[in-house]
C-alpha cells in the first residue's frame, strides 16, 4: 500500500464500508462506482452480474443501457478480455495485454462496437460472487486519454471483492425485501450458508421468508439474526452445531439447527430452518364457520393469525391496509378477540 496516496487509501476504505450497507442494487452500486471513478478516470463505466440466466442487473455511467445490452447478447463473444481473459476471478486485465496496435480493429468488438462508442482502452475484471454468479466490471476510456496504469490495475484489484460483495449484498437484500411481503407460510422449510464471519453464501427462498418471519417482516438480512451464533460455531470448527426453536409473534414455532462443516473452500455454516404453524386450513374453516365469519374475513383472520402485518396481508389479498384494518375490526367484533394475539389464542384452542 505505501504506493498509494492517503486519499486512494480512504477511497478503498470507504468501497469496503459501503458494501455492507444493502440498499437496492442499483443506489448501492452506483455510489460505490463513483468512488471507483475518483480512483480511475475513466469516460465510461459499465457492470453487470453474469449469472446462470445470463446478464442482468446493468449499471451504466456515460454510456447507453441499450448498447450494454447490445453488447452482452452480440459482442461478448468476440470480446478478447471475456474470451482469452480470466474470467470469473479477480484478475485485472486490459484490451491491450490481448490485442496489439496492429490488431485493433480486426474483430468485431475492436473494429465494430468500440469505435461506435468512441473508446479505444479497456480495463475488465470479473470477480465471482458468492451465490456464484460473476461480476462483470469493465472501464472504457478513448484515445485520448491513454492506455490504463500498472498502478490503476492495482486499485481495481483491491476494490475488486468488495464490489462483488456489494452487488451480492444488495441483490440479497433485495430478495429478503421481497419476501418481505409473501412471508413463509405453514410448514416451509428452507437451507441457508454462511460463511466463518456470517455472510450469507447461499439460501433458497424458503429460508429468506423465514428469516422475514424472524425478523419481524422488517427486511432484515439474514446476517443480523444469526451472525453471532454463526461466528461461535466456525470457531469451534468443523462438527459443532446448535437447534433451538424461536416462538412466533402470530403463533407456531420457527426450528433452526445450524452446522459448522468443512468444505474445499473454507468452513461453512449451514442453517436448516422449518416453520410449523398451529393453524390449519380446516380448523381455520371450522372457526369462520362458528363465527360467521365472511371468506374475505377468515382469509384476513388466517394471515393475522400467522404474524403478518396489515401491509403484507393486503399485499398478498390485493386490498389496501386501510381495508385490510376494517376486515380485521369486523373479526375482533365476531370473535371477541381485542388483538391479534388473542385472536392466535383462539383460533389454536378452537376445536
Amino acid at each position: 500500500m505505501a504506493d498509494f496516496s492517503y486519499e486512494e487509501v480512504e477511497t478503498l476504505l470507504h468501497i469496503a464500508r459501503d458494501a455492507t450497507l444493502a440498499e437496492s442494487f442499483d443506489a448501492r452500486l452506483l455510489i460505490v462506482t463513483e468512488y471507483l471513478s475518483t480512483l480511475v478516470p475513466s469516460t465510461a463505466l459499465t457492470l453487470m452480474v453474469i449469472g446462470p440466466q445470463g446478464p442482468g442487473h446493468m449499471i451504466c455511467r456515460n454510456s447507453s443501457p441499450a448498447d450494454l445490452k447490445r453488447y452482452a447478447t452480440d459482442y461478448m463473444p468476440h470480446d478478447p478480455m471475456v474470451q482469452r481473459g480470466p474470467f470469473g476471478t479477480s484478475t485485472v486485465v486490459t484490451l491491450s495485454d490481448f490485442v496489439s496496435g496492429s490488431e485493433f480493429g480486426r474483430d468485431p468488438f475492436t473494429g465494430e462496437f468500440l469505435p461506435q462508442q468512441g473508446f479505444r482502452h479497456m480495463l475488465g475484471v470479473s470477480p465471482p460472487m458468492p451465490d456464484g454468479a460473476v461480476l462483470s466490471l469493465a472501464l472504457h476510456r478513448e484515445a485520448a486519454l491513454g492506455d490504463f496504469t500498472t498502478k490503476e490495475r492495482q486499485l481495481i484489484r483491491l476494490a475488486s471483492p468488495d464490489l462483488a460483495r456489494s452487488a451480492f449484498a444488495a441483490l440479497l437484500q433485495e430478495k429478503v425485501t421481497r419476501m418481505a411481503q409473501t412471508a413463509a407460510p405453514g410448514g416451509a422449510e428452507g437451507a441457508i450458508v454462511f460463511d466463518a464471519r456470517g455472510d450469507v453464501l447461499q439460501a433458497d427462498d424458503a429460508a429468506l421468508g423465514i428469516c422475514v418471519l424472524l425478523g419481524g417482516g422488517q427486511g432484515r438480512a439474514p446476517t443480523d439474526l444469526f451472525v453471532g451464533e454463526v461466528r461461535q460455531l466456525a470457531a469451534a470448527g468443523p462438527g459443532a452445531s446448535s437447534t433451538r426453536t424461536i416462538p412466533l409473534a402470530g403463533g407456531g414455532k420457527a426450528h433452526l439447527r445450524l452446522d459448522a462443516v468443512a468444505s474445499a473452500t473454507g468452513l461453512r455454516v449451514v442453517g436448516n430452518l422449518r416453520v410449523d404453524r398451529g393453524v390449519s386450513p380446516e380448523r381455520l374453516a371450522a372457526f369462520a364457520d362458528r363465527h360467521g365469519l365472511s371468506p374475505r374475513e377468515r382469509d384476513v383472520a388466517g394471515l393475522a393469525a400467522e404474524g403478518l402485518g396489515n401491509r403484507h396481508i393486503g399485499h398478498k389479498l390485493g386490498i389496501s391496509e386501510v381495508t385490510v384494518g376494517v376486515y380485521l375490526g369486523k373479526v375482533y367484533r365476531k370473535t371477541g378477540a381485542s388483538n391479534r394475539t388473542e385472536l392466535t389464542k383462539a383460533l389454536l384452542e378452537s376445536a
